[in-house]
């Protein structure tokens, strides 16, 4: 019993208490978080744990609290199952409204591969003459549900697709995320385009050889390109073809049609094509020389003789 002043109105407040509840079944990337929560209970009589697969606590490294707390993050790691069964447990806040006041749930965690995320190609070269290359990004893992940005050296997006052209030398990124994002954080790949510019061949100068020599001393030289490699002759290469001042034999065929072009082409061009260049030697008989005029001259007289010459190299000088 109590007391009270006549006629006043007496006032009933009324306080509606939720029942117990757990988070749905969840799926989140190897390496993210996720956040199961329960909701109802008293907290100092909660408890988490996990059930399946394996023993009963096999898994609750997983999770940042196993009792006395209403929410838990669960971060798998590398080597994670399929799904890990977690089961809540603690007494209801209003167990006069429950036939057992102890209520449990189980909560199924899907764990998906980590998202992963590639560019090619790798390494990104491209020629000074092909205006750019074509970057392809690509990720597997995580929930399929992908969204791409490309990002330049400044970090500013300069594209949402897959995929784009760089006509610029630099650094670029890749950036993936998921349909967990943020809680599952982008992951990036960052590539360095490279331009390479065009190799030049250089053959050295034609050159005239007698007939007579054994060979000609090469002089190619190559720019913007690792080697090179003499071809378009049927003579001998010493000590080989891949020597850039190799020295060149002439094959007898050659010495009578007198002369031979040489091939030099550019070897080791990264993405740029090769380049060639050549080079004619020409091969030109021995010199010949025939006098002509009387065999017998009179004592005291005077005569003409005339010299005929050929092969060789025009002009020529007398002595």
């Amino acid at each position: 019993s109590f007391c009270k002043p006549g006629n006043n109105h007496n006032t009933y407040s009324i306080t509606s208490i939720a029942g117990p509840s757990a988070s749905p079944d969840d799926t989140v990337g190897i390496g993210c978080t996720t956040i199961l929560s329960a909701s109802g209970l008293n907290p100092t009589t909660i408890s988490w744990t996990s059930i399946a697969p394996g023993a009963q606590g096999a898994y609750n490294s997983y999770l940042s609290c196993t009792s006395g707390c209403t929410s838990v993050t669960v971060t798998p790691q590398t080597g994670a199952p399929a799904f890990v069964d977690y089961k809540v447990c603690g007494q209801s806040l209003a167990p006069s409204c429950l036939p057992n006041p102890n209520f449990c749930d189980t909560i199924r965690v899907y764990f998906r591969p980590p998202l992963i995320v590639s560019i090619s190609p790798d390494p990104a070269i491209y020629c000074q003459n092909s205006g750019g290359i074509h970057l392809t990004g690509s990720a597997t893992g995580g929930d399929g549900n992908y969204s791409y940005s490309w990002l330049n050296s400044s970090g500013v997006m300069i594209s949402s697709s897959s995929s784009y052209f760089v006509a610029t030398p630099g650094t670029y990124t890749f950036q993936v995320t998921d349909g967990h994002y943020p809680s599952c954080p982008a992951k990036n790949k960052t590539i360095t385009v490279v331009q390479e510019p065009l190799p030049i061949a250089n053959a050295g100068s034609d050159f005239t050889m007698c007939a007579s020599g054994p060979s000609i001393q090469l002089n190619g030289s190559v720019t913007n390109a690792t080697g090179g490699v003499w071809s378009g002759g049927n003579g001998a290469l010493n000590p080989n073809n891949v020597t850039l001042n190799a020295a060149y034999t002439p094959t007898a065929t050659e010495i009578s049609t007198g002369f031979v072009t040489l091939i030099l082409t550019t070897t080791g061009n990264g993405a740029c094509p090769p380049s060639t260049d050549q080079m004619t030697i020409q091969i030109k008989p021995p010199i010949s020389v025939s006098i002509s005029g009387p065999s017998v001259v009179c004592y005291g007289a005077t005569t003409t003789l005339t010299a005929t010459v050929s092969g060789g190299q025009s002009p020529y000088s007398f002595l």
